[in-house]
C-alpha cells in the first residue's frame, strides 16, 4: 500500500510540507518510524542526549497541535533522533538513536556501487538518516518517514522499499518497486 493509499503516511507528509512551508530558511529533518514495538524492537534503540517530549503524554499523529509539539523536537538539541510510534500513530518515543546494520540490507538486496548512495538505490547523495531509515524498514518491516535536512525530500520506506519519493528522478524507480511490492505482498497473502 503507497503511501497515497495510507491515511497515516499521508498525514505525516501532509505535517512535514507544511512545517518546511512555514519556517521556510530554516533546516530541519526527521525520522519517523510507525509500526515500532517495544518488546520486539526495544533492543536495537538507545536513547541520545537530547529531551524525550513524549516520555509522560499521550501524543497521536492526529492531534490537532501535533506539528508544533513535532516542530521542537525537530529543532531540538538532539534533532537527529528518531521518532517512534505504533501503527495507529500513537507517538511512544523520541530522541531515540537506531542501531542498524546496513551490511544486512545490502546482502540481502544484492546491492553494489561506487557510494553507499547508489548502492542503497538513491539518485542524489543521501546521509545516515536515509540510510537507516531504508535499513531499519528492511529489518524491523516498518514503515519509516524521512525529511532531509539537507534537501527537504520527503521519502516513505516499507520494507526495505522506498515506496514514496518527491525526488523526481526517483519516482519512477518508486512506481516500479511499489508494482513489485504490491504483486509480492498479494502472492503472500494467497
Amino acid at each position: 500500500m503507497g503511501v497515497s493509499q495510507d491515511k497515516l503516511g499521508q498525514r505525516t507528509i501532509s505535517l512535514l510540507e507544511e512545517l518546511v512551508a512555514e519556517h521556510q530558511g530554516e533546516k530541519f529533518g526527521a525520522i519517523f518510524v510507525f509500526g515500532y514495538d517495544p518488546e520486539k524492537h526495544g533492543a536495537n534503540i538507545c536513547s541520545l542526549t537530547g529531551k524525550d517530549f513524549f516520555k509522560d503524554l499521550k501524543v497521536n499523529m492526529y492531534d490537532d497541535d501535533i506539528k508544533d509539539v513535532l516542530y521542537r523536537c525537530m529543532t531540538g538539541k538532539s534533532h537527529d533522533g528518531a521518532i517512534l510510534a505504533d501503527k495507529e500513530g500513537n507517538i511512544l518515543q523520541n530522541d531515540t538513536g537506531l542501531l542498524m546494520h546496513p551490511e544486512i540490507y545490502l546482502k540481502d538486496k544484492g546491492r553494489s556501487g561506487n557510494s553507499i548512495s547508489t548502492q542503497f538505490g538513491f539518485d542524489e547523495p543521501v546521509y545516515a538518516r536515509h540510510i537507516t531509515a531504508k535499513s531499519i524498514s528492511h529489518e524491523w518491516g516498518v514503515r519509516v518517514i524521512t525529511l532531509s535536512e539537507t534537501t527537504g525530500h520527503k521519502r516513505v520506506f516499507e520494507n526495505g522499499y522506498t515506496v514514496y519519493s518527491d525526488v523526481a528522478s526517483e519516482i519512477e524507480k518508486v512506481s516500479m518497486f511499489r508494482n513489485l511490492y504490491n504483486h509480492l505482498r498479494r502472492k503472500k497473502v494467497s
